[in-house]
């Protein structure tokens, strides 16, 4: 079984580093990047996500109300 990672990440670097991270770790792949927190609830809702690696700070929410949505 591949676990599905949605990385959410505004900072581009710190983004493309998690997604790389996690494309190295065998049984993960990466079901998408969203730079926002508007992007990660359209991603959420697309379907195909089985774990989230969540930014607390985005500049549309904080991580833990977005939490809070699903």
């Amino acid at each position: 079984m591949t676990f599905r990672v949605l990385v959410v990440e505004d900072e581009e670097v710190a983004a493309a580093a998690h997604a790389a991270y996690v494309q190295r770790v065998p049984g993960f792949s990466v079901a998408g990047v969203a730079r926002s927190g508007a992007d990660a609830v359209r991603l959420m809702r697309e379907g195909g996500v089985d774990l989230v690696l969540l930014d607390m700070h985005l500049p549309d929410v904080h991580g833990l109300e977005l939490l809070q949505r699903f």
